[in-house]
């Protein structure tokens, strides 16, 4: 009983950790930083110690603490020389990283070109890579519809699961997706990407997702978030409490 109130109480703590204060102070995602490192290096602890259910709690701890954070006015330049600057456009962005050796992440290319191709004019579709510019990314760019804007690390990253573009720092691994609002709030977050694989489930079965199926769920999830930034952008504009 204790641990799964101590488990509801680390969650908690990473909804109202920074909430103390004024209630109209606001949550910078650089600010949170150190709090991410912290957790992060818990979540990679408690896998090591074979504890999935801890491992998970420090997890949500990071995406809580995310959620509801702001970021900074920054401006991506991409591959072709093109500017995007989050708090100047009056679209939510959809803001995902990835790399060109992380699987998930090609995977889930025609799934998001699809989805940008049908929200374009409502959405802006921003992928932030940790590879620099160069041939191998410019092969992969070519794999993104027109709507995606494609944008390399300036420097080289310090780690596999780390990449900083214009001030933009990520800790968190590939792929990921940041829902930004038109006043720079993170108002969701998500992690990972469906790939066709083979798999025990809980009872021991054997279980495989399809190449088709992993599609279809990319798909659903990238549109629901999509569908989620435009809902929130609709209760901003006309001032509709959610």
């Amino acid at each position: 009983m204790k641990r799964i109130l101590g488990l509801a109480l680390l969650g908690l703590w990473a909804l109202t950790g920074y909430s103390q204060g004024k209630t109209t102070d606001r949550k910078s995602f650089s600010g949170i930083q150190p709090r991410l490192v912290h957790y992060r290096t818990l979540v990679e602890k408690a896998w090591k110690d074979k504890d999935e259910q801890l491992a998970l709690a420090y997890s949500d701890s990071v995406k809580y603490s995310i959620i509801g954070s702001y970021t900074d006015n920054h401006t991506f330049v991409t591959l072709d020389n093109r500017q995007v600057a989050l708090g100047k456009t009056i679209k939510p962005v959809m803001l995902v990283t990835s790399a060109t050796w992380c699987g998930p992440c090609m995977f889930e290319i025609p799934a998001l070109n699809k989805v940008a191709e049908e929200y374009a004019d409502k959405v802006e579709f921003v992928v932030l890579f940790q590879d620099m510019a160069g041939e191998k990314l410019a092969n992969t760019a070519k794999k993104y519809g027109k709507q995606i804007l494609v944008v390399p690390s300036q420097k080289q990253a310090e780690g596999v699961s780390v990449l900083s573009v214009s001030g933009f720092r990520h800790i968190t691994g590939f792929p990921t997706n940041y829902l930004i609002n038109s006043q720079n709030k993170i108002i969701n977050y998500s992690q990972g990407a469906f790939m066709p694989m083979t798999y025990l489930d809980e009872n021991g079965r054997k279980v495989t997702m399809t190449k088709e199926e992993a599609e279809t769920r990319n798909y659903e999830k990238l549109k629901e978030e999509a569908e989620m930034l435009l809902r929130e952008h609709f209760y901003k504009r006309f001032d509709i409490s959610q």
